[in-house]
């Protein structure tokens, strides 16, 4: 505070009255008094806090008092403050100061000074403004959090409430003040207002960064700006995100680099592409060769390595001639190619396994730590933990052992803790070895949000932190939060709790799913419908069954798992009733009638249905794409479907027409443009996978005894007895290490 007489200047006690200046002794009250007319409604209010402490607020008739003389020049405003007093509205308010809830609390009162017509809506919000700056009162940050209700969203903010009607398939969370939306099966963006400010036309849609969305249209990607504007034309058969201003996009079957403003960097030359780090980015060309270019197209070295990781610390991971070593900027050799497994720099050092031992270096290539143990994880929180013959121990980065070797199993630090076993029971220590959550559960995981799941006695609970229960170790199946509540089981029943423990819906189905996009499937009396998050049934219980699928692999689930992904997809769920399988809306409509033996869910538009023993597609009207003619199929994945006819697989296309032949034993699902398929799988000795591409030919020979499909240019496969990864044009890229 400074008086205006001597200009002295001090930092008041807090809640204490100061009536007179500590330098001069002139009273304070008497200068504000004589100052008032000059100075605004806030100041006179601010000052006279300050000087008497919030404690003058709570005593009415001397606040009254006051506020007569200092106002009596304004007499409109004397007026409001004196009205808003004998409301208790400065009361209320003083003690709500710090109150998480505040603004709730706030609205409760607007609402009733507007309700009882005490105020109109102007002066009501005068008065609260003066309070709020009398009381430097920090305006609270506006939150958005995603509000279902009867299957769909809308967004509520903190300080307007809900600013989009319950319309949406799905929200995403704001980044660069828009959010993605989906609407009937297309995706666009909504800004803080609820405004759409760019059409929902899109397949898919990302998050802004950098000023920047990737999106999806007719199969192709592209990138548009904050106002809609295609910048990167949306023409690439697939894209990634930026990074470092970059990002790399496939065109013709080839990746190259396309900088923001769409224009080509690096050219569609290459079979596949990391981003960009530290200025290079790791890069396959057509031979299968791993090398580096950077935005230049300058090039580090040659392209001569069957492996390469991006730089991390200065230094990339790469292999050569089946050995993996480490190289620098200038494509120098930083450390020996000796290593038959490594992990990238981090802090300094990197993990690599030599002889079947682990060990640490560093980025000359040194030992720093010897290769003498049996298992080990990179540094995290200055410690790593490490296998020594039987036993698990913690480490330093110069080697020391910093936690004895006396734990069956241990797990990396977080947040200053770690999880551990002994004597076949978890439990929790510091990072000198103290233990200060004891060893006595049967499963324990990491904490998140200063809550960690745990298992005792066969049942199912959470801990803080220091090791109180804040939800009941009472459940039977372990609890997982999903929309803000668990689904839980006890004593045969399944009902609903929030994180604080609290039962929301009661315990009395007999199967429940965890809740999404605000609707949970439960099973009462043999009977199955929807709920919403007050328990209320939004599609009523009445089917037979209530089907779920993954939609990212195609992988059939059972009917009602707690770990189903949802009932409904592309907007239809599949259900079953008197016998036979549809599909209804989220209004619980019928769109497709009960008519099929069995179906799957809708992927792309398109849905498998099995009628009088045959499998076709159908459209999300019922209409008939494919004829019933197949034994079995699979779900459409990048515009092909897997269909068996007479024991045999082949490929069609969303027209039914055959576009591989029926040949194969197995197939999966088409990936990065390339489809596992089996041979002889009816022979256990004789069993080979391979890979096709999407004209059928044989690109990777069928001679693996296992392969799944391929992600991010790689495919893990076993030959041999040997188990790693291979890259699009067969190489082995690397052993893995159980």
């Amino acid at each position: 505070m400074k008086c205006t007489s001597c200009q002295g200047e001090w930092t008041p006690p807090q809640n204490i009255s100061i009536s007179k200046c500590p330098f001069c002794g002139i009273d304070l009250l008497m200068i504000l008094n004589q100052q008032a007319g000059e100075l605004t409604p806030e100041i006179i209010l601010r000052n006279m806090i300050t000087i008497y402490g919030l404690e003058l607020l709570q005593n009415e008739q001397r606040l009254l008092a006051m506020i007569a003389d200092l106002f009596a020049h304004d007499k409109k405003t004397k007026k409001l403050l004196q009205l808003s007093v004998k409301e208790k509205i400065p009361q209320q308010m003083a003690v709500m100061h710090n109150d998480p809830d505040r603004e709730l609390r706030l609205n409760a009162i607007q609402s009733h000074l507007t309700d009882e017509d005490i105020l109109g809506k102007d002066a009501i919000e005068r008065i609260l403004t003066l309070w709020r700056t009398a009381l430097d009162w920090v305006e609270p940050k506006e939150t958005f959090e995603i509000v279902w209700r009867g299957g769909y969203c809308g967004f509520k903010s903190s300080k307007r409430g809900m600013i989009s009607p319950f319309k949406y398939d799905y929200i995403g969370n704001f980044n660069e003040d828009q959010a993605c939306a989906k609407l009937n099966g297309k995706w666009g963006f909504i800004d803080k207002i609820g405004k759409e400010v760019i059409q929902l036309k899109y397949d898919e849609a990302d998050s802004f960064s950098d000023g920047l969305a990737r999106v999806k249209l007719n199969y192709k990607y592209g990138f548009i700006d904050k106002t809609g504007k295609e910048v990167i034309q949306v023409k690439y058969e697939n894209a990634e995100s930026f990074s470092e201003g970059v990002a790399s996009v496939k065109l013709n079957g080839k990746w190259g680099f396309v900088d923001k403003t769409g224009k080509i960097i690096i050219p569609f030359m290459y079979e596949y592409t990391n981003k960009f780090s530290e200025g290079w980015a790791a890069i396959q060309q057509s031979n299968g060769n791993w090398g580096f270019l950077d935005k230049n197209c300058a090039q580090i070295d040659l392209f001569r390595y069957s492996y390469a990781f991006s730089f991390s610390d200065g230094l990339a991971l790469v292999k050569l001639n089946d050995k993996w070593g480490y190289i620098n900027k200038a494509g120098k050799k930083a450390t020996p190619f000796r290593y038959s497994y490594a992990v990238s720099f981090c802090d300094g050092l990197a993990l690599v396994k030599l002889n079947d031992k682990w060990g640490y270096i560093n980025k000359a290539g040194e030992e720093v730590i010897p290769f003498r143990y049996n298992e080990a994880e990179s540094f995290r929180e200055g410690v790593a933990t490490v296998r020594l013959n039987d036993k698990w121990g913690y480490i330093n980065k110069a080697g020391e052992e910093v936690i004895p070797f006396r734990y069956s199993q241990a797990k990396s630090f977080r947040e200053g803790v770690a999880i551990v076993r002994l004597n076949d029971k978890w439990g929790y220590i510091n990072k000198v070895g103290e233990e200060v959550i004891p060893f006595i559960y049967d499963k324990a995981d990491y904490f998140i949000n200063d809550m960690a799941p745990v298992k005792l006695n066969g049942q199912y609970g959470f801990i803080d932190k220091t090791g109180k229960e804040i939800i009941p170790i009472k459940y039977d199946e372990n609890i997982f939060f999903k929309e803000g509540l668990a689904c839980v089981k006890t004593k045969g029943k399944y009902g609903f709790i929030d994180k604080t423990g609290k039962e929301v819906i009661p315990f009395r189905y007999e199967k429940a799913n965890d809740f999404n996009n605000g609707m949970a499937r439960v099973k009462l009396n043999d009977l199955n419908g929807f709920i919403d998050k007050t328990g209320i049934e939004i599609i009523p219980l009445r089917y037979d069954e209530v089907g779920g699928f993954d939609d990212k692999t195609g992988k059939e689930l059972g009917p009602l798992l707690t770990t189903e992904v949802g009932g409904f997809f592309e907007d239809i769920a599949r259900v079953k009733y008197n016998g036979k399988w549809g599909f209804i809306d989220k209004t619980g409509k019928e769109v497709i009638p009960f008519k099929y033996d069995e179906v799957g869910v809708f992927y792309g538009g398109i849905a498998r249905v099995k009628h009088n023993g045959k499998w076709g597609f159908v459209d999300k009207t019922g209409k008939v794409v494919t004829p019933f003619k197949y034994d079995e199929i699979k779900v459409f994945k990048e515009d092909m479907a897997g269909v068996k006819l007479n024991g045999k697989w082949g490929f069609i296309d969303k027209t039914g027409k055959e576009l591989i032949p029926l040949r194969y034993d197995d197939v999966g699902l088409f990936n990065d443009g390339l489809a596992r398929v089996e041979l002889n799988n009816m022979n256990f000795l004789d069993f080979k996978c391979g890979f096709i591409d999407k004209t059928g030919k044989e690109v990777i020979p069928i001679k693996y005894l296992y392969a799944e499909s391929f992600r991010d240019g790689l495919a893990k496969v076993k030959l041999n007895n040997k188990c790693g990864f291979i890259d699009r044009n067969g190489k082995w890229v690397r052993d893995i290490y159980f």
